[in-house]
């Protein structure tokens, strides 16, 4: 079990990751068509920018509803909502009021229960700070995926776009 103040780091951590993710979603979106957002990449699953945004968004509205109600992550079940999928200014929105929530989280490192889906009969005891953790390496993984269909589209994307931050900070320092 970590101490009080090393869940303070990691929720401290956490926040700054996330924003900084958020925020690269919230420059990439003025920059896509319509049609850029929408269209199926054959060579990643025949899924879109919108699609790999919506599953990173919803996972971000998994914790999120947690810490605001009954404290259980529920992963698997989640809204699917198409809107933002479909329409990146709903995605906007959506990643704007993500990161005002975010933003709010100073030392509130609550407990959560995450729900296991993938078999296992009992679901595991987390924080806050530890799903922001995931969440951060959950959205690098797809935001890797979203540059893939970017780039196989002729999307331009900023430095870094999709790369995590230990990943960054090694290259900097090599």
């Amino acid at each position: 079990m970590n101490t009080p103040a090393v869940e303070t780091t990691l929720l401290r951590c956490g926040v700054e990751q996330n924003l900084e993710l958020l925020a690269q979603a919230t420059r990439l979106l003025p920059t896509l068509t319509p049609a850029a957002y929408t269209e199926a990449c054959g060579a990643v699953f025949k899924a879109s920018i919108g699609q790999h945004l919506r599953h990173a968004i919803e996972h971000y509205e998994a914790v999120l509803r947690a810490r605001s109600l009954d404290g259980v992550v529920d992963y698997e079940h989640r809204r699917r909502d198409f809107s933002v999928e479909n329409n990146p200014v709903v995605a906007l929105q959506r990643l704007v009021e993500i990161s005002i929530e975010i933003s709010e989280i100073l030392e509130e490192n609550v407990p959560l229960t995450v729900l296991d889906h993938g078999g296992g009969e009992n679901p595991s005891i987390s924080s806050l700070g530890r799903e922001l953790q995931f969440l951060a390496s959950h959205t690098v993984h797809h935001f890797a995926l979203i540059g893939i269909i970017a780039r196989l589209t002729g999307v331009t994307l900023e430095p870094g776009f999709g790369i995590a931050p230990s990943t960054l900070k090694h290259r900097q320092n090599a």
